[in-house]
């Protein structure tokens, strides 16, 4: 489990300020059921790994096309965006999505951020996915 102060949600329906985010490790799980438009998924992957995002996790209904689509834009950018990780959750449950955020992605590392954008209330969010038990 993440401490609270190092987890963000972020309402996929609300314009989202990277500029207010220092640089910082930071792993981002993007909990969509819904189509994400190609230039809002742009900006949200380029504003993630402006301020420090190095694996990107999906969850949700469009899981598996939100995970390609982000490779694609990722094959597209920088030769460093290259070394970012993608990963699609689909089919696991809370509580290994849980783990994978918060223990696999940056094993032993309380510095880490982690964002969690989505277009599902974030309260039901924060009862799922922190403490999937």
């Amino acid at each position: 489990m993440a401490p609270d102060s190092n987890l963000s949600f972020l309402p996929l329906d609300q314009s989202i300020d990277w500029s207010v985010y220092a640089i910082k490790p930071t792993a981002c799980l993007l909990v969509i059921d819904n189509v994400v438009s190609d230039d809002s998924l742009a900006s949200i992957v380029a504003g993630a790994i402006g301020i420090g995002c190095t694996s990107f996790l999906t969850w949700g209904r469009e899981a598996d096309s939100l995970h390609d689509r982000i490779d694609d834009l990722l094959e597209d950018g920088s030769d460093d965006w290259l070394r970012i990780l993608t990963t699609s959750h689909k089919k696991k449950n809370a509580e290994d999505l849980s783990n994978f955020l918060f223990v696999a992605t940056f094993p032993n590392r309380p510095d880490v951020r982690y964002l969690i954008i989505t277009d599902r209330p974030s309260e039901e969010l924060k009862k799922i996915i922190v403490d999937p038990r």
